[in-house]
């Protein structure tokens, strides 16, 4: 191979790494220097119970589970806080059996979150409206309501955490 094929391949080379592609997800909304987090309890803005408690405990353990950001307790030690409030929780009847009944039920949360550098006290990510839908069938006995409205809350605050801590940590 001549001087002028190696010159055209590497040319083609240069010219495929630089061509503008890349993947989506790859990067942060976090700078290099964020390795410790603090997650308070949320604010629960709705009147529905432990809403907040059941949100919070999911987020801060999926950020423990992904392992790029170490928990920790006090805004005193954290590169960056995560604040957020619980701003609506909604249950309405969305499926009606023969008598008219209510027997599927749609479950409506939605949350604003705001990620502060403790260091510069400036936002690096927020968002205003987050907002999480799951149905459950209304079970025949009528005790089993409530566990049934409290699944449905679980796999929305699994759902949301797993959103949340990809949004930060991967930039999706």
């Amino acid at each position: 191979m001549n001087n002028r094929g190696k010159f055209l391949i590497v040319l083609m080379l240069f010219s495929a790494l630089g061509c503008g592609y890349r993947l989506v997800g790859v990067g942060s909304v976090l700078p290099a220097y964020i390795k410790k987090i603090h997650i308070p309890y949320f604010i629960n803005e709705t009147p529905r119970f432990e809403l907040e408690q059941r949100l919070t405990e999911h987020v801060q353990r999926e950020f423990t589970t992904r392992g790029r950001l170490t928990l920790v307790d006090s805004w005193d030690i954290a590169d960056a806080v995560l604040e957020a409030s619980v701003t609506r929780f909604e249950v309405l009847p969305v499926g009606f059996n023969a008598q008219t009944q209510a027997n599927r039920y749609l479950v409506t949360i939605e949350i604003k979150a705001k990620l502060l550098d403790t260091h510069t006290n400036r936002s690096l990510w927020e968002s205003q409206n987050f907002v999480f839908r799951t149905e459950y069938e209304s079970p025949e006995v009528i005790e089993d309501y409530y566990n049934q409205e409290i699944e449905a809350i679980e796999a929305i605050a699994e759902n949301f955490s797993q959103t949340l801590v990809a949004t930060i940590t991967q930039g999706f």
